[in-house]
């Protein structure tokens, strides 16, 4: 009964109906005018432009609401009551002028259309008098429900977490060891923007160097959330699974223990520094998991506000985490930090003085070179992908002044950092599960050991350092277990200094036994009936890639999954971030004089083969390269000599040739030859008209020649052809030499989930990602 009335109230937008009641207001003050009363036409006026201005944002605070938001407070307590009505005036903002306005235009309009649809029916004063007061009653009963409806469901998910969590700490085995430990938690934070990870702006200028000089860095991955949410996330990752299946129930279903409890009960001290609310349901998680540490600072500590709280001002990171000591002598210790840098709006949570551009680099490329041509407000994305990158570079600053205090202290240390989730900056998605895009779970997982901590546990450390050498995929539902590892302790049966490290699963996996719904990362997941898979075009290209090889990308050696057409910067980086293979076409732009990625007849944006090539290296992607016009000798000479000075990495770039190639000219051969030098692996494109007469029971001579020639040239040594073509190529004798790359037209194609060395590259149509071009 109650998600039904959630569901028809769903149907009413708070905004019109802020619109229908200032209408009403409206028609009340023309009511007055009608009658001669001007007091009852000045508060009619005044009703609706207030109504107009303030409304929205009031119903806003009263929707983030729940019973906890009000557990705590002490009325009347005359400091609590004015610091309540001092946040109201944070809380409560007024419309903007331009939505003021159009509001306003909207409500008039609405005002004299019914007014003089009315007006045909019954005397003006009537007609005034009730249409306002429908419009007043309707729009209020409505605006009223609203809050209340999302309250309840909000009591009803703080009640299932507060049950779910409500267990004893399981057994335990091993000893503890008396360390410090500092978990740093993230904040909508994805590693595909982060330079660690390959992110080619320079937003780890700390981390970044320390990483090149202390050994005590290492950099896990790829990681991700097993939510998109923060709530949810923080309890999958700080909260010890005690159901036998959890993994297969939803988060919200699942019984946990928090890990600071655990940690309480075998004597190590916990502290909580959250830079994050205190109430309000997008914080039941956070309490849930941290709220019982022994010592707890909060930086908005405002009962009373709900979720309203994520609008007051707070210090930053950096200030509110700088009186952390870890010289106390409270070892064994874990010290929690939840930072805010990296919500959104981005530059509300970094200092004025850092919110300037992170460099230049975008600014030569159009809003379609960035972001394609799907997305609407790409001026807005751009200002929001500059604002999120400063983000990323004050919250590479924050962490590495963690660890310096890590490295300051005598006592053996150990900092462990990870984000609640990560955001798509390049969708204006920022991390909502119900549009999911890959970054959305992609987040930096990092451990530091100190000197201290290298000397006392080496064995710990060279486990570690082995665990991230291995870039094997991390789901965040393993920080629990890291935690209790890192302090020499296990639940018992899982064997103390077993692999903490669980593979990616499911995210998001939400809803009920008959209708579950969930990204899969690539792990077999059997339930009846199947869930509905909400992946995305690059997570599936990720799925496939990690359940054909066991790892996240190919090899030289084995099949690669490839992005096509990455004419967009967006998608190069989720490309390269999700299947370690990107395609794009490359064209030679003759008023700059360089090589550009565009696929003719679409014009340059402004998007230069240097800087792919940069994401290429920096990202150790493969690419395949779509080289337009290569049959030109001299435009093949031209990108060989752009190559040379681009120090491309070898064995990773596939050039192909277009079908048009004629393979006996020695300008070409002597081309490619040079291009081979170089570490490419030059290829001949098998053209659909080659194979037009052909079937795989008849010869096929045209396409048969031309193989062959491609082997006496003694560069050529791959194949690129359309999938419809597969058949033919495998009939011919001279195509068993060479490695084999197509293109297909979906991920779900089961027929190319094959384990065939003899591919190389395989592109997946991707014409669904919101950024393509």
């Amino acid at each position: 009964m109650h998600d039904n009335f959630l569901k028809i109230l769903a149907f009413a937008s708070s905004e019109w109906l802020v619109i229908l009641n200032s209408a009403g207001w409206l028609a009340m003050a023309v009511l007055g005018v009608r009658l001669r009363r001007w007091t009852m036409m000045l508060a009619g006026l005044l009703a609706a432009n207030l109504v107009l201005i303030f409304l929205s944002s009031l119903i806003v605070y009263l929707k983030g609401l729940s019973i906890d938001s009000f557990a705590e407070v002490t009325w009347p307590d005359p400091t609590e009551v004015k610091f309540y009505l001092q946040s109201l005036v944070q809380i409560i903002e007024p419309l903007s002028i331009r939505r003021y306005l159009i509001a306003l235009c909207l409500a008039a309009g609405l005002t004299l259309f019914a007014l003089s649809v009315l007006g045909r029916r019954a005397a003006k004063a009537t007609a005034a008098s009730r249409f306002g007061w429908f419009a007043i009653i309707l729009s209020g009963v409505f605006l009223v429900a609203e809050p209340i409806g999302s309250t309840l469901e909000a009591n009803q998910q703080l009640h299932a977490i507060q049950t779910n969590f409500a267990n004893p700490v399981p057994d335990m085995e091993g000893t503890v060891r008396p360390i410090n430990l500092v978990v740093y938690v993230g904040e909508s934070t994805t590693s595909m923007h982060w330079a660690l990870y390959g992110y080619g702006r320079d937003t780890n200028p700390k981390l970044a160097a320390r990483a090149a000089s202390d050994e005590g860095l290492m950099v896990m991955g790829p990681a991700f959330s097993t939510f998109t949410h923060t709530s949810l996330s923080l309890m999958d990752a700080l909260g010890i699974r005690v159901d036998a299946n959890g993994e297969h129930l939803p988060i919200l279903q699942r019984r946990y223990v928090s890990v600071v409890e655990a940690l309480k009960a075998h004597g190590i001290h916990t502290e909580l520094r959250s830079n994050q609310g205190k109430f309000g349901s997008w914080n039941f998680g956070g309490r849930a998991v941290l709220g019982a540490a022994a010592e707890k600072h909060y930086s908005v500590d405002a009962a009373g506000l709900g979720n309203a709280e994520a609008a007051i001002e707070r210090p930053y990171d950096g200030q509110f985490f700088a009186p952390v000591s870890l010289d106390r002598g409270h070892t064994p210790r874990a010290v929690f930090l939840h930072s805010y840098a990296g919500h959104g709006p981005y530059l509300n949570g970094i200092p004025p003085a850092l919110q300037g551009h992170v460099d230049d680099s975008y600014t030569s490329i159009s809003d379609i070179g960035l972001f394609g041509e799907k997305l609407p407000f790409t001026n807005v994305l751009r200002e929001n992908l500059e604002a999120y990158d400063a983000a990323m570079r004050y919250v590479d600053a924050t962490v590495d002044q963690v660890m310096q205090k890590a490295i300051s202290t005598t006592e053996p240390t150990v900092v462990l950092y990870f984000s609640d989730h990560g955001e798509s900056v390049w969708t204006g998605r920022s991390h909502d599960s119900a549009r999911f895009v890959h970054e959305m779970a992609r987040v930096p997982l990092l451990l530091y050991f100190n000197a201290e901590a290298r000397r006392a546990y080496p064995e710990l450390f060279s486990r570690y350092r082995a665990l991230a050498s291995n870039q094997k995929p991390v789901a965040l539902s393993s920080v629990s277990k890291i935690i209790l590892d890192l302090f020499g302790l296990s639940v018992r049966g899982h064997g103390v200094g077993s692999e903490p490290l669980e593979a990616p699963h499911l995210v998001n996996l939400r809803g009920d036994h008959e209708d579950l719904r969930a990204v899969n990362l690539g792990a077999p997941f059997e339930h009846k009936p199947p869930v509905i898979d909400e992946a995305d075009i690059a997570t599936q290209l990720f799925s496939l890639a990690l359940r054909q090889h066991g790892i996240a990308h190919g090899s030289e050696e084995s099949t690669m999954y490839c992005i096509h057409r990455a004419d967009t910067v967006a998608r190069t980086y989720r490309g390269a971030a999700a299947a370690g293979c990107i395609e794009a076409d490359v064209i030679w732009d003759a008023p700059t004089r360089q090589f550009v990625i565009a696929h003719p007849p679409a014009q340059p944006t402004g998007y230069s083969l240097d800087l792919l090539l940069t994401i290429v290296r920096n990202t150790r992607s493969a690419f395949w390269l779509d080289g337009k016009g290569l049959n030109d000798p001299a435009e093949c000479d031209r990108l060989a000599t752009a190559l040379e000075t681009l120090h491309i990495p070898a064995g990773k770039i596939l050039v192909e040739f277009p079908a048009e190639t004629v393979l006996t000219d020695a300008k070409l051969v002597s081309c490619a030859k040079r291009l081979a030098r170089l570490g490419t692996m030059p290829a001949v494109q098998l053209g659909l008209s080659q194979g037009a007469q052909c079937s795989p029971a008849a010869s096929c001579p045209d396409m048969e020649h031309r193989v062959q020639l491609a082997a006496a040239s003694g560069v050529f040594r791959d194949l690129t052809f359309d999938s419809t073509l597969a058949p033919l190529v495998a009939a011919l004798p001279s195509a068993k030499e060479f490695r084999w790359n197509t293109w297909v037209q979906e991920p779900s194609n089961t027929d190319w989930r094959v384990a065939d060395r003899r591919y190389r590259m395989i592109i997946m149509d991707s014409a669904r990602d919101p950024n393509f071009h």
